[in-house]
């Protein structure tokens, strides 16, 4: 329950686009870059003092005038963008940063502009052409998109840094944060895979602490690999390991050992005693 909080939180920041982070972000003077699709290197919208916000439409009701603009044949996804747009719903936007990929996309785009619906100082949409097959002449055709259409955009409008050395950083934090919802998620792939029976738990220590959050995060996401266990073996000295064990409500028979506790199935203690007894 002590999670729930943190959940809850989460989820509340999808509630609406222009979230509590995002405007954060913004009065630190960083600058909000709006994206829908996953052709546009997410990196690059991420680079210098720009971030990126993925255009979500939560709770929308109707969409009649983003239909009266665009017809009920274009998906409600795009109409929807283009209702919340007339709404003011984007106004926080520095820039939309849009791929040729999708005709109905490009129309909700192309609303954006005609509709004038954010008169923010330097606002602008831009559109990239992608590939649509890989050859060499296409990755050197995608390479100029980004960089004239949105790199040198960013530059000349709001003086944003796109050198090489501001992308490759932007590059890296970028695979840093994929590494980590990589690495959280890692246990349920490595669960199927070797399929344990028992688990043993012995100690949560500061190795690769970088890709979590806590301990406590930590040590939940290892005791998932025990989740179809028969029977778990843990630290019971251990507050932490211990903590989690009672919250993860795994279905497996619990064991815990310790030094001190006599109540624990097995309390090490007693048979170091015992073996000294024997030994003298």
């Amino acid at each position: 329950m002590k999670d729930l909080k943190h959940l809850i939180y989460f989820e509340s920041l999808l509630e609406n686009a222009d979230n509590e982070l995002v405007r954060k972000a913004q009065e630190e003077g960083q600058l909000a870059l709006g994206y829908t699709c996953y052709h546009v290197p997410e990196a690059l919208l991420n680079v210098g003092n720009c971030f990126s916000v993925r255009l979500r439409a939560p709770n929308t009701g109707s969409i009649d005038i983003a239909t009266y603009y665009m017809s009920n044949y274009t998906c409600e996804y795009a109409r929807a963008l283009v209702e919340r747009g007339i709404e003011g719903g984007y106004k926080f936007l520095d820039a939309v940063i849009g791929v040729d990929a999708c005709s109905m996309m490009n129309r909700a785009m192309e609303h954006f502009e005609i509709l004038k619906v954010n008169e923010k100082p330097g606002f602008f949409v831009t559109h990239c052409d992608i590939p649509y097959k890989v050859t060499d002449y296409t990755l050197d055709s995608y390479v100029k998109q980004m960089r004239l259409r949105v790199l040198d955009r960013l530059t000349e409008t709001f003086g944003v840094d796109t050198s090489d050395a501001a992308i490759r950083q932007a590059v890296k934090e970028h695979n840093e944060v994929c590494s980590i919802i990589s690495e959280m998620g890692e246990m349920d792939a490595l669960r199927s895979i070797i399929a344990p029976t028992i688990g043993i738990l012995t100690n949560i220590g500061g190795a690769h602490q970088e890709n979590f959050f806590s301990l406590q995060d930590k040590c939940t996401e290892k005791l998932s690999l025990f989740k179809d266990c028969d029977v778990i073996i843990y630290n019971g000295d251990n507050e932490l390991i211990s903590d989690c064990v009672g919250k993860t409500l795994l279905s497996a028979r619990e064991i815990a050992w310790s030094k001190t506790d006599d109540e624990k199935p097995l309390a090490t203690y007693r048979a170091n005693d015992a073996l000294k007894k024997a030994i003298s």
